[in-house]
């Protein structure tokens, strides 16, 4: 992982602490340049996108970012650059020439941020779709960005209130605003919008969306099939020449399974070899019979029994700041441990493909597989229901209820979840980068502009696997897939109570309902019990960590 981190305040500069917020352990602070008020810099980690500060006297212009560009090719010979330029290079000659034009230009992962001495301004941005998250605060007198919420929250004086309206969401599983974050004060900068900081306005502008109505392509349903693996083996392809020594990740399904064989076949030519992690020891069988089919491609079983699911959930919450990745910590964390253990900097994974190779087609689907819960009268939320009526967020619920039930545009929802995101915090931590081909925008429009109707089944996927993969994964579900990671929670029992001892928990979380749940999940462990106790304590492990979880809790309409 790469970062960046921007600030324009008075008096010292808080850069040094950002810079040490976002980097991994042993990796140096990076570059970093003061102007006048204004500071920017980054952290380059061995594998992450390519990044660089660059100022450019005849504009006015300094520049600080990373970028990992698909079309780089398309980009150089347009500016007329040597072969040997690095992505991020690309990126700041893009914005010198092109300014604005240039953020709709660039296809792939990056973010950045340049600051104008001449025209006192700065543009903040992020990709349209991808890796590359921003968070920033803003107040009278003081801005700040970074590529980490962490570094964000170190900022003298600045309010760690959370957001309460975030947090009523999130627990009761219903989709937060892009926008928005657990804490009050800090914002998400939303994928394919840029900022515009000037002496008189902070904008927000949106500069790129993804098209829900692209026109259908022409040709057969063989054409349909053609363009679908084509745009598919690209988007692998671009991903694995920009990692060092990438690996994968195999959750047991099948999105997981079609990138790492798709990563393997395209790496044998050159001989280089592709590693893929797995925690799903009850799958080990199956996901053996993929390897002889790649005679470069080994799996390696981590054993996840030894972690601690309450001190992974912990752990998750302190490492992204969020509450909101509650599932897979107890898995991801020993999984990443031991990748960057082995060297590698880099995990392929298909997180994104509930909206391109999954797609399922109808509402019903949609709202079942990815909000499994409506809202907090439903018995898989853990909010306190006396909570919900006295502090106004039983219309909030209401309100986005029917706002998901009536979205025209569901694939949009699920491409907008934070699922890969939490992933990329995660291995930044470790010192790694996440890239998902499901998520790159050139096959996210292939995928839409596709009939929906041929995604039954992942058809179009199935097919592009004969070959790859063996029938026993290529043609058969894996039930199984959803439960493999329930993790033994004997032990949570007493972080649980300690919740009691918290006015602030003990207000928001349903605790009777927690522990009648929790035990229910140690005696018959399944899917829908873990995820609620999961969210649950990552929610209370949230707020115990913020340093003032009640202030304006009543009056939050007025912050």
């Amino acid at each position: 992982m790469t970062s960046l981190c921007a600030v324009l305040t008075a008096g010292p500069s808080p850069l040094p602490a950002m810079l040490y917020a976002v980097a991994a352990p042993g990796v140096p602070s990076g570059q970093h340049i003061g102007l006048d008020g204004v500071s920017l810099g980054f952290v380059q980690e061995v594998g992450g996108r390519s990044s660089g500060l660059w100022t450019d006297p005849a504009s006015g212009w300094t520049w600080v970012g990373n970028a990992r560009l698909d079309n780089r090719e398309d980009l150089r010979e347009a500016l007329h650059l040597p072969g040997s330029v690095s992505d991020a290079a690309l990126a700041y000659h893009a914005f010198l020439r092109f300014e604005a034009k240039a953020l709709t230009r660039m296809q792939g992962d990056w973010q950045f941020a340049a600051w104008n001495t001449r025209e006192r301004k700065m543009v903040v941005a992020r990709d349209p779709f991808g890796m590359a998250e921003l968070y920033y605060h803003q107040s009278s007198g003081r801005f700040a960005c970074a590529s980490l919420i962490n570094a964000v929250l170190t900022l003298p004086e600045l309010s760690r209130q959370p957001h309460w309206e975030h947090l009523v969401l999130s627990l009761s599983h219903l989709p937060c605003p892009v926008d928005s974050t657990a804490y009050r004060y800090v914002r998400r900068l939303a994928p394919g919008h840029a900022l515009l900081l000037t002496a008189e306005s902070c904008q927000v502008l949106a500069y790129a969306k993804i098209d829900c109505h692209l026109p259908l392509a022409r040709g057969s349903a063989e054409d349909h099939q053609l363009l679908f693996e084509a745009s598919f083996r690209q988007a692998v392809e671009s991903r694995i020449r920009s990692a060092l020594r990438p690996a994968t990740t195999l959750s047991g399904g099948f999105n997981s399974a079609a990138v790492t064989a798709t990563a393997a076949r395209l790496l044998y030519p050159a001989g280089e070899n592709l590693v893929a992690f797995t925690v799903a020891a009850t799958l080990t069988p199956r996901l053996s019979s993929l390897a002889k089919w790649h005679a470069n491609l080994s799996i390696r079983l981590i054993s996840a029994s030894s972690q601690c699911p309450v001190a992974a959930w912990q752990a998750a919450v302190v490492i992204t700041g969020s509450p909101d990745c509650h599932r897979h910590p107890p898995w991801q964390l020993p999984l990443l441990a031991e990748a960057q253990a082995l060297g590698h900097t880099a995990l392929l994974m298909g997180q994104g493909g509930g909206a391109t190779v999954s797609w399922g087609g109808g509402p019903a689907w949609w709202r079942r597989s990815w909000f499994p819960s409506p809202s907090a009268s439903d018995s898989s939320s853990l909010l306190r229901p006396a909570f919900v009526q006295e502090h106004g967020f039983a219309e909030l619920l209401r309100h986005t209820q029917r706002r998901l039930d009536a979205n025209p545009h569901p694939r949009v929802a699920l491409l907008n979840r934070n699922d890969t995101f939490h992933w990329s915090a995660l291995a930044g931590a470790h010192g790694m980068q996440v890239l998902d081909p499901t998520l790159d925008p050139a096959f996210i429009r292939t995928c839409l502009s596709l009939p929906p109707r041929i995604f039954c089944n992942r058809r179009p996927l199935r097919r592009a696997m004969e070959g790859l993969l063996p029938d026993s994964i290529r043609l058969h579900p894996n039930h199984e897939a959803s439960s493999v990671f329930l993790p033994k929670l004997a032990h949570a029992q007493a972080a649980m109570e300690s919740f009691a001892n918290q006015a602030a928990i003990a207000e928001l979380l349903d605790l009777p309902r927690l522990r009648q749940t929790l035990q229910r999940l140690i005696q018959s462990p399944t899917q829908r019990d873990y995820r609620m106790v999961a969210s649950a304590f990552s929610h209370a492990f949230f707020i115990r960590n913020a340093a003032e979880p009640r202030n304006n809790l009543v009056n939050r309409s007025a912050a």
